[in-house]
């Protein structure tokens, strides 16, 4: 991911998880959580960032308050090529709509069980 950034003319800062702060979104024009990082040591840091964050990893979701804490409210699926998008009408969705193979290869995807205040776009298909 870092290659393909710089190739597109962005600027890269790359940093260990156990060495993250909430300091660190100063000057950024983006956070991108691994799905590698141990969510112990990244926690809530970039909860409240005034930059958008994009989060890989399921195991921080529960610290991001996007979901519950319990276990069963975020977790990994094996098997995903498709996306059902069920909410065309957002940005996000890029006018994608139903059912979409999005990779080739098989793959495990990090899911997790949304709050009420939530906006859902797009969901493993059939999986509320």
């Amino acid at each position: 991911m870092k290659g393909r950034l710089e190739s597109l003319g962005f600027s890269v800062t790359l940093k260990a998880d156990a060495s993250t702060t909430d300091a660190d979104a100063n000057n950024k024009a983006l956070i991108v959580v691994s799905s590698t990082v141990a969510s112990v040591n990244v926690g809530a840091e970039f909860r409240a960032a005034t930059v958008p964050v994009i989060n890989w990893g399921q195991a921080v979701q529960d610290d991001f308050m996007m979901t519950g804490d319990a276990l069963t409210n975020h977790a990994k699926v094996a098997g995903q090529t498709d996306l059902e998008f069920v909410n065309t009408s957002h940005p996000l969705a890029a006018e994608l709509n139903g059912v979409v193979t999005i990779v080739k290869d098989v793959d495990v995807w990090s899911w997790g069980l949304p709050t009420s205040s939530a906006v859902i776009i797009a969901r493993v298909p059939g999986v509320p």
